[in-house]
């Protein structure tokens, strides 16, 4: 695995001459199982060991509001007086990067273990009736 800062980083690794040597030199010792690219929310959840699929948009939605809400209202109670006179934008200067860096490093770890049941259960199936079942 391995991780990139941005998508042009990504790509002229992917088409640099050093991994075309390295993967060729490794070409006995290891071989390709999955090719996987994620950004933005999904690595929020990400879980040790776990490499399954990122779950559905609206369940990182509501899992991300769940962190983000409370987040929100402890940085505003916390030091919203403080910052009452500031302009929004400094404000927001101030706030954004605390949240973030909550959200990032503390929250949705934490979230993302205790909801991992439920973000990651498979999809439930709607059972069809037909004629000839015997409760169709």
């Amino acid at each position: 695995m391995y991780r990139f800062d941005s998508v042009d980083h990504l790509a002229a690794w992917e088409d640099s001459p050093v991994r075309s040597r390295v993967l060729a030199e490794a070409d006995t010792l290891m071989r390709t199982t999955q090719i996987r690219r994620v950004s933005g929310l999904e690595t929020w959840f990400e879980l040790p060991g776990r490499t399954a699929p990122a779950p559905p948009r609206w369940k990182m939605f509501a899992v991300s509001v769940l962190g983000l809400y409370p987040l929100q209202l402890l940085t505003y109670i916390a030091l919203g007086a403080l910052t009452a006179r500031w302009p929004v934008a400094a404000r927001l200067a101030l706030f954004v990067p605390l949240v973030a860096a909550s959200m990032t490093w503390l929250v949705m770890p934490r979230l993302a273990a205790m909801f991992a049941a439920w973000l990651y259960a498979a999809p439930r199936r709607i059972r069809e009736s037909s004629p000839s079942s015997p409760d169709g």
